[in-house]
């Protein structure tokens, strides 16, 4: 079953406050994978934030299968560096600078999406290596974990302060 992206967003932005008064509630504790979410109303500021998420998460799944299979995709890592070749670097430096620029959370998207892109760069060198081990610990619990989590978070936040307005 579906839900909306906006429900979605406002599950997954949800603070530990939150989550503390909810424990218990079986419906609002489980937690709802992106997938599963009805990406209909995810456009919002010439962006689809379903399919920036979407497309941000989808780094790992690709690195996981590098490493397993040991076959590496034609990936340039100096490319993958590089933040504004993707649609959300492409969204962030373009129409977002000029609705948003000002914004707090427009300048933490740009900082920290431009480091997940180093992240995901030495992720890839990594693998290129054979360097599985230290690549595999890198998307779990790495600097690369830390940096997609905190892109999807700010993108997720910057849903939610688009939608308000």
């Amino acid at each position: 079953m579906a839900i909306s992206f906006k429900d979605w967003i406002a599950r997954f932005t949800r603070t530990k406050h939150e989550e503390s008064n909810t424990a218990g509630t079986e419906s609002e504790s489980v937690p709802v994978l992106l997938e599963s979410v009805d990406p209909v109303e995810a456009e919002a500021a010439g962006l689809n934030f379903h399919s920036a998420i979407a497309s941000h998460q989808n780094w790992k799944v690709r690195f996981r299968a590098m490493i397993d299979s040991g076959v590496t995709e034609a990936l340039n890592p100096d490319v993958i560096a590089e933040d504004n070749q993707c649609a959300v670097g492409k969204w962030i430096y373009g129409s977002a600078q000029e609705q948003f620029g000002t914004h707090p959370l427009w300048e933490k998207l740009r900082g920290d999406h431009a480091f997940f892109h180093t992240c995901a760069s030495r992720v890839l060198v990594m693998i290129i290596r054979g360097e599985k081990q230290k690549a595999l610990q890198e998307i779990e619990r790495g600097a690369y974990a830390r940096a997609s989590n905190d892109v999807v978070m700010d993108l997720a936040m910057f849903y939610k302060v688009i939608k308000a307005d």
